[in-house]
């Protein structure tokens, strides 16, 4: 996907990069840029000894982003580490450059990760398959979101951080709208009525006692797999992870109706009221997201903003709807 974020590098530049990271002996044979992220940029490397690395580019620091995307890079290098602990088939960092000594923006090199996206090839699967697959997913997820944290929000930014769940997603939700003030986005819910539908929620989202690890992005495209085992070999794209709660996942992840990883992942698929009114509050979040970086990621792609803004204003007409179970 094209996206202005996405930073494009020249041959000679990724060189350099090459040989301060590895040495100047360091041969490269072939670079090939990685064309299905949305926000970092990515080139597989494949060195003179055969071994393939990958490098990932942060945008460069004058490039409009959204407010929780400032310095995402720092999140990703964490979560890998500690995800890599926790027995999760994640790619392994080799370097990392945050003091921008050679571009003016954050990278590191991480391993290769081998087989194909899960978005490429599941429409030819069987539901035995998928299962399997989601099965296996729900695991490593489970695995994730058992790190716990000494709070609730981001990573990459010390003044997004909470004592309790509702402060953060209360945050998050007015970041998003100021956003859409900042990029002019017309949206069809206003800033305080947004708010006040969360405040409204206020007693579930505090349900929420502990923060745990959250991944946020386990799309199909982000689970690579063998194609001939159907084995999970990699999950990537951990940037956006922050500390929550652990039904922020599957939303994110389109994963919330899939049984099967729920009920690995969570342990259950029959969510009780609060639950559920968390699920939609979630999804709220995720559109909101979705509608405001298309502009911001100047995306050509008008059918995907529409998708998101239909998602839109469909959950926010099932969250007033739900006002009576409040």
């Amino acid at each position: 996907m094209d996206s202005v974020t996405k930073r494009k590098l020249e041959k000679e530049t990724i060189l350099e990069l090459v040989r301060a990271a590895f040495g100047n002996d360091s041969q490269v044979e072939k670079i090939t840029e990685l064309t299905d992220g949305y926000f970092n940029n990515s080139y597989c490397i494949q060195l003179s000894h055969g071994k393939k690395i990958v490098l990932k580019v942060a945008p460069k620091n004058d490039v409009k982003v959204l407010r929780y995307e400032k310095e995402l890079m720092k999140t990703e290098v964490l979560v890998l580490s500690e995800a890599s602990k926790a027995n999760v088939p994640v790619p392994g960092v080799l370097f990392k450059d945050d003091r921008n000594k050679i571009i003016d923006s954050h990278y590191f090199f991480m391993e290769y990760v081998e087989g194909v996206p899960l978005s490429s090839i599941r429409d030819g699967m069987t539901k035995e398959v998928y299962d399997s697959i989601s099965d296996d997913l729900g695991m490593f997820a489970r695995r994730i979101s058992e790190i716990e944290g000494k709070y609730f929000g981001f990573i990459n930014i010390k003044n997004r951080r909470f004592g309790k769940w509702y402060d953060c997603f209360r945050m998050m939700i007015t970041d998003l709208m100021e956003d859409a003030e900042s990029g002019k986005i017309g949206l069809p819910i206003s800033k305080d009525e947004a708010l006040s539908m969360i405040e409204k929620n206020e007693l579930h989202l505090n349900k929420v006692e502990s923060p745990f690890l959250i991944h946020k992005d386990l799309w199909d495209g982000n689970i690579f797999v063998n194609p001939n085992n159907h084995k999970i070999t990699g999950i990537i794209d951990c940037e956006r992870a922050i500390f929550g709660d652990p039904l922020l996942e599957p939303v994110c992840g389109f994963l919330d109706e899939n049984i099967v990883f729920m009920n690995q992942y969570y342990g259950k698929i029959t969510l009780d009221n609060s639950e559920q009114i968390r699920i939609k509050l979630y999804k709220f979040y995720l559109f909101l997201l979705m509608v405001i970086e298309c502009p911001y990621r100047q995306y050509n792609n008008p059918n995907f903003e529409q998708w998101a803004r239909d998602n839109l204003i469909r959950i926010i007409h099932e969250l007033e709807n739900h006002k009576s179970m409040i």
